[in-house]
């Protein structure tokens, strides 16, 4: 079965020579021609064909792995989409070619769709838009309640300008609005205005004071462009360095600070280029001159409220604080040091947690050496049993005999495994979340006959991270291993919440070793070579050679019948031919035993590895806690069981790298903050005294996780740093106007007073925008999406705990750094001046 060039040929043809290529060919077309191969033939003519010795025949490949969808027989078809391409126009794309076949399809064959991600994804962004579409509703709502309707309009112009700027720029480098760069512009919407609302409010204020709209356009803006861009510039600078995170974590957010940095740049621009002149042309004409006296405008209810009951209330409770100064300080002290107390004993730390998911899986190992039909025939009372499960409750679900999926990068093979992943319907549509429906199946399920174990294990939103516990024993020796493994998994089933503990300690099928006799074999002129490849070519086959088929080459296997192979004495009945082409019994070269191994040999670090996995109820512990309890008994665990160590990985290492990489994020922020309000205020005392709001927003994070009753999370932390970022811009802007008002010759503790009192209406209307446009994403009321739920929560009762706490507390701040820049003055001689 052979095609062979042999070079060319020069031909005379008249007055020209011509080149022919020669080729030897001799290549099987069929299985006829295979059955008609000479294997051996005399002088005489008479042959041997393959025929005469051997049965051909067609037959599929054996099977090492099965499919059953919804507990029927299926092959499956997995469709993959390039990078950069959109899944969902990819899905809909199969959806109409597989439209276009149906009608050629044997009726009895039926097309389901398995994990569709589309279908996921179509409508977390659907449920992102409509939250991102209720936000920005209440936000222009409250603009318009809280500011005149012709101002509120002039302001909420900067949202659809600095959106359609963001998707510009989105195309213009090939970035695509995702489920990740939605979180961002969700978390943006409110702020888009804070820069227009503190401009605005200033115009206003000239415009009060009797100067024409072009006027107070110039001079509010000119007055307030300062602490503003450096306002901005502070959210910038922490959300930049999410852009560089690293590793799988990093890859994920990445998105989300390029969106939120492009919007409130382009709002900045906005805000100081087009705002001024909307604000000149369109406000009304002005007809009184500075220095008249003002006349009494017209104001709605909510105004009057404001400035009748809010402000004066205000302008009291900061006059009392400010003389019990020191009393407000060690109290927010107090406050702060105990949240961060509480968080760190109190609160539980969940990287990516499940809330209420929609897909998990039932994993069950067979007995070592089970075939791929038994296995089959044992999961099948599991299939029935999740196939009973209510149609509110069940979408479809998907058997693999076979195989099962461990994490990202691993996968176990072999006949004995077989996994059903379970896809639930949406949490909305069921009465039951997840958990229940799996404690359910557990209870019902529990170790069916003929399996060694069953686990379950959901699966959760996020990028892929391991296992909640994900322990590697390692020693020199299995034996040293074995001991420890069994110790660790007794403590794990010892803890409360602690559920599915499995091990890699497998033991392999049955082996038989056959081993040379090298002097027999060497007499008999037989290598060991000869005797593997003739052993290997009689139970497992050789390819000898292959024919064309329709669309690809079929092999042609070389095997003994399966009635020999299932023989235990034909091992002893084999024949290896010699040099001299003679047949010399195996049982005359070697000698054979019968052991059993390991399935997998594990090694790490140069030693020897058992991995023990665990999952967790988060209700009830949290991965982080386990851990934590299992590392402290490390040290006696390696002085019990001399030469075994214990390496944490799965969500352990996940957590720890993660952490890395939000603090390494958390210190470039705060180094960017603090050079920006260096250069804004030109001194180092009040960037520290900005700095010192940070953990008033911090804290106030804290207390909302708990009082809501969730985890600290890596989308929760995320939130925390860009919050940073954000709660100090009210805190920029109330000192700039103090130093404003000092410099206009205003009195220390009036000047702080009178600062805080104006700048109390823009930094109500900044955080209340910022909050309204995060609380339908934070509570779902357009469609709840868990996984953003903890970064939008951080941020929105950040800004709306820590802004209250940061008027009530930072003018009691100011007042202190103002009694301790005297006492240096006189100190030093000089003649105290308020700082």
């Amino acid at each position: 079965n052979v095609s062979i060039p042999g070079g060319t040929i020069e031909v005379p043809a008249g007055a020209k020579e011509s080149e022919r290529t020669v080729r030897t060919s001799g290549r099987f077309k069929n299985p006829e021609d295979v059955k008609n191969t000479v294997i051996r033939a005399n002088d005489l003519g008479r042959a041997i064909l393959v025929k005469d010795v051997a049965e051909v025949r067609y037959q599929l490949e054996k099977p090492t792995v099965l499919d059953h969808t919804d507990g029927k027989p299926s092959i499956r078809l997995t469709v993959l989409k390039k990078e950069k391409f959109d899944a969902i126009k990819v899905v809909d794309q199969v959806h109409a070619k597989m439209d276009e076949i149906a009608d050629t399809l044997d009726k009895r064959i039926k097309v389901a769709y398995i994990n569709d991600l589309s279908y996921l994804i179509k409508r977390r962004l659907s449920i992102l838009t409509s939250n991102l579409g209720v936000g920005l509703f209440l936000v222009l709502i409250l603009l318009s309640f809280l500011l005149p309707h012709r101002t509120a309009l002039i302001v909420s112009l900067g949202i659809p300008f600095s959106f359609f700027g963001t998707m510009i720029l989105f195309n213009a480098y090939d970035y695509s609005i995702n489920l990740i760069s939605m979180i961002g512009l969700i978390i943006v919407s409110g702020m888009l205005i804070d820069d227009a609302i503190v401009v605005t409010d200033n115009c206003a204020r000239y415009m009060e004071e009797g100067y024409s709209p072009a006027e107070a356009a110039i001079k509010g803006t000119h007055e307030v462009w300062i602490p503003v861009t450096a306002s901005v510039m502070t959210t910038v600078v922490v959300f930049l360095p999410m852009f560089y995170m690293s590793g799988i974590f990093g890859k994920f957010v990445k998105q989300i600070p390029l969106g939120v940095v492009i919007a409130l740049c382009i709002s900045l621009l906005e805000a100081f280029i087009i705002l001024p002149g909307h604000l000149a042309h369109w406000s009304k004409p002005n007809t009184r001159k500075p220095g008249d006296e003002a006349p009494k405008p017209k104001k709605g209810r909510l105004a009057r409220i404001w400035d009748e009951v809010v402000e004066p209330t205000y302008e009291r409770i900061v006059r009392f604080n400010i003389r019990h100064r020191y009393l407000v300080a060690v109290t927010t002290f107090l406050f702060v040091v105990g949240s961060f107390v509480i968080a760190g004993t109190a609160m539980r730390f969940v990287l990516f947690p499940a809330d209420d998911i929609e897909i998990f899986m039932i994993r069950a190992q067979a007995p070592t050496g089970t075939s791929l039909q038994q296995t089959e025939a044992l999961i099948k009372p599991v299939e029935d049993i999740v196939s009973a499960l209510p149609e509110k409750d069940l979408k479809n679900f998907l058997t693999t005999v076979g195989m099962y999926w461990q994490g990202p990068e691993t996968n176990r093979r072999g006949s004995e495994y077989a996994q059903l992943t379970v896809f639930l319907t949406p949490p909305q549509s069921r009465e039951r979340n997840d958990k229940e429906i799996i404690e359910e199946l557990r209870e019902k399920i529990g170790t069916p006959p003929g399996f060694l174990r069953v686990s379950f294990e959901r699966v959760q939103g996020g990028p892929p991270v391991g296992r909640p516990i994900d322990l590697g024993i390692r020693a020199k020796e299995y034996e040293q291993i074995v001991p420890a493994m069994k110790h660790i998994k007794d403590m794990l089933g010892g803890l409360d919440g602690v559920t599915d503990i499995q091990d890699s300690y497998i033991m392999g099928k049955e082996e038989v070793n056959i081993k040379v006799e090298p002097n027999e074999a060497a007499a008999a002129n037989i290598s060991v070579r000869d005797i593997g490849n003739t052993v290997r070519a009689s139970f497992e086959g050789l390819i000898a050679t292959s024919i064309p088929g329709l669309d690809e080459e079929i092999d042609v296997r070389v095997v003994l019948p399966k009635a020999y192979r299932t023989d235990g004495t034909t091992l002893e009945k084999l024949r290896i031919p010699n040099l001299a082409q003679n047949l010399v019994p195996l049982s005359q070269v070697s000698t054979h035993s019968t052991s059993q191994g390991l399935a997998e040999y594990e090694h790490e670090a140069f030693e020897r590895q058992i991995e023990v996995t665990a999952a967790v109820d988060t209700e009830k512990t949290s991965a982080t806690e386990v851990n934590n309890l299992i590392r402290a008994k490390v040290p006696e665990i390696e002085k019990m069981f001399p030469g075994v160590t214990v390496a944490f990985g799965g969500e352990d290492q996940d957590t720890a790298e993660s952490m890395a990489s939000l603090g390494r994020a958390f210190i470039v922020a705060l180094l960017g903050i603090f050079l920006i309000l260096v250069l804004t205020f030109r001194n180092l005392l009040h960037p520290f005294l900005v700095f010192l709001m940070i953990p008033l927003g911090l804290a106030a994070v804290i207390w909302a996780f708990i009082l809501h009753g969730k985890p600290l999370t890596f989308m929760g932390m995320l939130g925390m740093i860009a919050l940073a970022g954000v709660i100090v811009n009210n805190a920029i802007v109330l000192i700039d106007f103090v130093n404003q008002r000092r410099q206009n010759g205003a009195d220390g503790e009036e000047s702080i007073i009178s600062a805080a009192k104006s700048r109390l209406r823009p930094i109500f209307l900044t955080t209340a925008t910022t909050v309204v446009g995060l609380m339908p994403t934070t509570y779902g009321i357009g469609g709840l999406d868990p996984f953003v739920v903890y970064i939008t929560m951080a941020l929105a009762w950040g800004m709306v705990i820590g802004s209250t706490l940061i008027v009530l507390v930072l003018p009691s701040a100011i007042a202190i750094m103002d009694d301790i820049a005297n006492r240096f003055d006189r100190l030093l001689g000089r003649k105290p001046a308020t700082a």
